[in-house]
């Protein structure tokens, strides 16, 4: 099966476990046997990359990438057809149906398929990097453990800041450096100058209004150093910037909104954190953008959104006063999970629900309408979900 990619503005880009950006012809497969021309394109770079960010998002990451169904040369077909609207040839993107059409492509299709769904499950693991409990059983309830989006490579995230953040000088270069380090390194979290980081990621946000969801991918990670949290604690105004973005949330695309709701996912695992997400200026804010993500068709919002949800129940037991929110999001949280056909998303979703219910949060008066909404779920093929309503209808009936 031929390898593509698409060379513009100088640089080679290419779907392999997410999409790739390198100076042309210098990809780990080597010097290119075939160089094809499709013409010039009037789309502007930022424009493109804008385009990439998002279909990578929604249908060209790490785990959706399928040897023959989903490879390197559908998105080289993409971005041709957003480029310059021609299609790459069709002895490319026909090779692999001429492969499965023969007796010995038929016999390998299952096999292949078989070997396709392990390695993405594999990678579903790895993408979400849920940092819960493990071991825990089936009959155990939830455990109060906060949801992080951690990263196991921040290196993969500092070549999308420093590619989209042109321009850098070699003493904000330095600054990137040392923060990646420390992200790899946490020992070497006290040499880390927090107020310079905090200035520069302000001045990458305003710099890259097309790109920002880069920045937040960055500072998602950043409210977990202690030393951060602990320049934002004398400093409580530091991440003001994020408010209009979580006010827009609904006009964002789909990786800004997943980047928005990370950040916000993590910074619950601090004191800072918390009274930031719950501050009376802020909270409605955040929960209409929950609310609003349970309704947005891609999977990774809506995750994201559950496990803000999730860690929300957690928490406001100790920090909301106002039960209004907690309704708010409860309400949304089974109107959507009835509907919802993605396993890991509703299994977070009654995960939060059970957290709500556990800490008291809600009112007794959503029960009687609860229980026949969780019988769906009960009934899943999905063990973990099942075992989750199950608990939850539990909860419920105690109280």
């Amino acid at each position: 099966i031929w390898h593509t990619g698409i060379v513009v503005y100088g640089k080679e880009y290419f779907f392999e476990g997410g999409i790739t950006c390198v100076p042309a012809a210098t990809t780990r497969f080597g010097l290119p046997i075939r160089i094809l021309s499709l013409g010039v394109t009037q789309i502007r770079q930022h424009v493109f990359e804008q385009w990439t960010m998002e279909v990578e998002q929604e249908r060209y990451g790490a785990t959706a990438y399928h040897i023959t169904k989903n490879n390197c040369n559908h998105f080289t077909l993409d971005a041709s057809l957003f480029l310059t609207g021609r299609r790459i040839p069709n002895y490319v993107m026909g090779l692999p149906n001429d492969i499965l059409s023969t007796p010995l492509g038929t016999m390998l299709a299952p096999v292949m398929d078989r070997l396709m769904d392990g390695v993405q499950q594999q990678l579903i693991q790895q993408e979400h990097q849920m940092q819960c409990r493990a071991g825990q059983k089936t009959e155990d309830p939830p455990p109060a453990t906060l949801m992080i989006w951690g990263c196991e490579n921040p290196q993969h995230i500092f070549r999308k800041v420093e590619a989209a953040c042109t321009g850098l000088s070699p003493e904000e270069m330095d600054l990137l450096h040392q923060v990646e380090m420390v992200l790899k390194e946490p020992s070497q979290d006290s040499s880390l100058d927090a107020a310079k980081v905090h200035d520069l990621l302000q001045q990458l946000f305003e710099r890259v209004t097309a790109a920002r969801w880069v920045v937040l991918d960055m500072l998602r990670l950043l409210v977990l150093v202690d030393s951060f949290c602990v320049f934002h604690e004398q400093n409580t105004d530091a991440l003001d910037f994020l408010g209009p973005l979580v006010a827009a949330f609904p006009r964002l695309c789909n990786v800004t909104r997943v980047m928005v709701l990370r950040v916000v996912c993590n910074l619950f695992a601090s004191d800072m954190g918390c009274r930031h997400v719950m501050a009376t200026s802020r909270l409605q804010a955040v929960v209409d953008a929950v609310c609003f993500a349970f309704s947005v068709p891609c999977p990774v919002v809506r995750i994201t959104a559950a496990s803000v949800a999730h860690n929300m129940a957690i928490q406001a037991n100790d920090l909301l006063r106002d039960g209004d929110q907690c309704t708010q999001v409860f309400s949304s949280l089974c109107q959507h999970a009835e509907a919802e056909e993605d396993s890991s998303v509703i299994r977070t979703m009654l995960m939060a629900m059970y957290h709500f219910v556990h800490n008291s949060q809600v009112s007794k008066a959503f029960f009687p309408t609860l229980a026949p909404r969780l019988h769906g779920a009960a009934q899943s093929a999905d063990i973990e979900v099942r075992a989750t309503a199950i608990l939850l209808s539990k909860e419920v009936m105690a109280l």
